[in-house]
């Protein structure tokens, strides 16, 4: 049987192409959808301007409902008490903290400055810079009255130049104390000022181990108040990034997405396989009549079917990850999700999505293989010559009811 469904492929190119196509687009945006899971339960987002700091210590970065049910994230970064700075600091094993706070700023346009198209930065005071880390590449730190910026918002500006900078809807002008430059890269240049210039709260503070502890054993160590928390590697990205600290859209998306492509390819599927085996109808005759079992013939169906399926299954796996990038850069591009999220696919999402794949394909293979397997030898040559034309007892039921409802209306007619 598994021979004569292999030699059968060829005589069905259209019907398997058919399954062949279903299956491909189906497991690769099953993996895809597997992926938005992952990432929504990971949310991961690698720290740019607070990459040095092994420890990041902010507040809550969303609000959960006294019920538990999900979480939206503020869209506003949740700042810390001040005096938490020197408290940490003295902690053992603390080496060093640093606070942070930002702030709006943008250097409005001038004849030896421009904003190369970014409309809107950060602001932060010049003793973050050790976060990103910044190095300065000329001048020195900035006193009361003046700033530094990052190299990538400077065309021939050099120390000692005014600038115009509005900060908070105010334009002020400064002096150019410096020009600075990120030792890695950073989506959003900064602009920095002296701590008197900044704002008087804390929005996060960088925690440097001392040497010989390291992170993951100086977070126990820290007493933090209700409220704050204390992120270490790509949870880092929660404090830099609004929005990244809720996993509720990606959820839903990947499950209602995950499950509409598992049931269209479950209908195309059990449709394509019931059309082939009633086109069949006169082979499967000659199989039974010839002392082919209903076993045989299931098997064979089933055979030739799942041959196609694997193959299909087995790219759509490949194309998995560029269905789910492309998928998740669609979504991160019209602002559903933060563009600083970082897209996590693993290799379970691919072994979920295999799994899944095969049992709907087994499932909808089987059942529609019943009908082949189930017909009798001398009841198969007859409908193969003249198919019998049976009403369902779906619609004898529903006419039924629309005669009963049709006699009803008549009755009070005449009346």
């Amino acid at each position: 049987m598994i021979r004569l469904a292999l030699s059968s492929l060829r005589f069905r190119t259209a019907a398997f192409l058919a399954i062949f196509v279903a299956v491909l687009l189906g497991s690769s945006l099953m993996s895809a959808a597997g992926g938005l899971l992952e990432t929504g339960l990971r949310l991961d987002a690698a720290p740019q301007r607070l990459a040095n700091a092994p420890i990041i210590v902010t507040g809550r970065p969303a609000y959960h409902p006294p019920n538990g049910s999900g979480s939206v994230a503020y869209p506003e970064r949740h700042g810390v008490d001040p005096s938490l700075v020197a408290k940490l600091a003295g902690v053992e094993g603390v080496a060093q903290a640093i606070p942070d706070v930002s702030f709006p700023a943008v250097v409005a346009s001038s004849k030896s400055l421009a904003t190369s198209g970014i409309a809107v930065l950060a602001g932060h005071p010049w003793t973050a810079a050790a976060l990103t880390p910044y190095k300065l590449i000329s001048g020195t730190a900035p006193a009361a009255g003046q700033v530094i910026l990052d190299n990538r918002l400077t065309r021939g500006a050099k120390p000692g130049d005014k600038v115009k900078v509005i900060v908070d809807g105010t334009a002020r002008d400064f002096v150019l104390a410096g020009v600075a430059s990120a030792q890695h890269h950073v989506d959003i240049p900064s602009i920095f000022f002296a701590v008197v210039d900044s704002p008087a709260r804390v929005d996060a503070i960088g925690v440097f181990p001392a040497a010989g502890t390291s992170a993951a054993e100086l977070v126990k160590r820290l007493e933090l108040p209700a409220g704050v928390s204390a992120l270490t590697g790509d949870e880092r990205g929660a404090a830099e990034f609004a929005g990244i600290a809720t996993s509720l859209p990606l959820i839903i998306l990947s499950g209602v997405f995950g499950g509409m492509v598992a049931v269209v390819m479950a209908l195309v599927v059990s449709a394509t396989i019931g059309l082939s085996v009633r086109q069949r109808r006169r082979e499967l005759a000659l199989l039974r009549t010839s002392g082919a079992t209903p076993g045989q013939v299931r098997k064979m169906v089933v055979a030739e079917t799942m041959l196609v399926a694997i193959l299909a299954l087995v790219g759509g796996l490949l194309l998995g990850r560029t269905m789910g990038r492309w998928i998740f850069g669609m979504l991160s591009g019209n602002g559903v999700v933060p563009s600083a999220l970082r897209f996590d696919q693993g290799p379970l999402p691919f072994a979920g999505a295999a799994v899944l794949t095969l049992v709907i394909l087994r499932l909808t293979v089987g059942f529609a293989a019943g009908r082949a397997a189930r017909i009798r030898p001398i009841q198969a040559l007859t409908e193969a010559a003249v198919p019998p034309v049976v009403i369902a007892r779906v619609r004898l039921i529903i006419g039924a009811v629309f005669a009963a409802a049709r006699s009803g209306s008549g009755c009070r007619r005449s009346s």
